[in-house]
């Protein structure tokens, strides 16, 4: 996997990086908005370490999925946080932690052979709080829709539904927008209709 990234254009950062990156990716306990769409070769200068110019992407290898770890906080940034696991079932488990830590009802995403392992497709849907459950899809922009599947309507406002306190659990489109009137008129729902005893 390592090795993939790098090929790609990741930069796997070393604990002394780790530490650096860490340190400007958050303010005051929330997202440093120095950061937020920044190029990986910028956030690097930001947090005084060199990456060649050419880099795409950060990775941070860390271990803990809670708010303390800076790494597994949404960053709005080519910054990741990359975790080992033990097996698939710990591998959910910890997305599970990270997204009740910070992104429940919003999105998360699987990369898998969804042909010959079906069970692993099953299993995290079944997991994962989310309102949009991407398969071999990159999540940033197949959780918008329609440009990598035709499940999800295209839009950049995505609903989290109840889990994450929005009225909606969906992409919102143009039928979240129309105002709709409903004239109801009295009428007698004659299955509750009681008789007076003879």
């Amino acid at each position: 996997v390592r090795e993939r990234f790098a090929k790609c254009g990741a930069v796997i950062l070393n604990k002394k990086e780790r530490k650096a990156v860490g340190g400007v990716l958050l303010k005051n306990g929330a997202l440093n908005a120095a950061i937020v769409g920044q190029s990986a070769a910028t956030i690097a200068e930001i947090a005084g370490i060199f990456v060649p110019e050419n880099s795409k992407v950060l990775i941070g290898e860390v271990s803990a999925t809670d708010v303390s770890e800076p790494f597994a906080h949404e960053k709005l940034s080519p910054t990741l946080a990359m975790y080992r696991a033990k097996d698939f079932a710990d591998a959910v488990d910890k997305a599970e932690q990270l997204v009740a830590m910070g992104g429940i009802g919003h999105t998360s995403c699987l990369y898998t052979d969804q042909d010959n392992q079906p069970e692993r497709v099953a299993y995290f849907g079944q997991m994962m709080k989310n309102a949009r459950i991407l398969i071999n899809t990159p999540a940033s922009q197949g959780g918008i829709g329609d440009l990598y599947n035709f499940k999800l309507a295209p839009s950049l406002t995505l609903g989290c539904g109840s889990w994450g306190g929005n009225s909606i659990s969906e992409n919102v489109g143009p039928k979240h927008l129309i105002n709709k009137k409903t004239v109801a008129k009295r009428a007698e729902n004659m299955l509750w209709h009681k008789l007076p005893k003879s």
